[in-house]
């Protein structure tokens, strides 16, 4: 399940289905889980939150998951890389701002402010603070 070949089999396999064939050039989500900040991660400090890849209706296959620690990887999930560069109201924003905003955050996640917009596991943090 972790294999190149596999990932790359199954990329081969949304770049041929209809979503990509219609939408190819344009920014599309819900093809595969992603990697997600959540609260839950204050006290899974060594695990993934994982969630997404949605049925054609918008229904997740994947609600948010804890079972993996911060190595896992298989073909069905990945990082998206977004811009903190926002617009909220047409005002230019810092996007890690906005998710920690008590008025903004709900824009952007249903959890409430989120205090960190990184994944740093317990032994990175316990690595720098001892150097």
């Amino acid at each position: 399940m972790s294999g190149i070949e596999r990932a790359f089999d199954h990329t081969t396999l949304i770049r041929q289905s209809d979503i990509q064939r219609n939408l190819r050039g344009v920014l599309t989500a819900g093809h595969k889980k992603d990697i997600v900040l959540s609260h839950s991660l204050r006290q899974l400090e060594d695990r993934l939150a994982i969630y997404g890849w949605h049925n054609t209706d918008g229904v997740p296959i994947q609600k948010l998951n804890h079972d993996h620690d911060f190595r896992y990887a298989d073909y069905s999930h990945g990082v998206r890389f977004i811009s903190r560069n926002a617009r909220v109201d047409g005002e230019r924003i810092d996007l890690a701002i906005a998710v920690s905003d008590e008025l903004l955050s709900p824009l952007f996640s249903d959890e409430g402010p989120i205090d960190s917009t990184a994944y740093v596991p317990r032994w990175i943090r316990q690595y720098l603070l001892s150097h």
